[in-house]
């Protein structure tokens, strides 16, 4: 993929911790697009697989019994 300034790379989703945004930039992105602050940290891909759809227990789960205090 090809960026605004002919720069190839991945394309990634990432958040400023300085003025929240979330944004798409290059993978190697190291500054927000908006108040320049230095940004790190996890970058989510564009276009990933999601994530599983269903939930399934592995173990089954019964009613806890409280007992009174005597």
């Amino acid at each position: 993929m090809s960026g605004p300034a002919g720069e190839e790379g991945r394309r990634v989703l990432r958040r400023c911790r300085s003025c929240r945004l979330l944004f798409e930039a290059l993978e190697g992105a190291a500054e927000c697009v908006v108040c320049g602050a230095p940004v790190g940290g996890l970058a989510l891909p564009l276009g990933a697989e999601p994530g599983p759809a269903e939930v399934a227990d592995r173990e089954p789960t019964a009613p806890v019994t409280l007992r009174p205090r005597s």
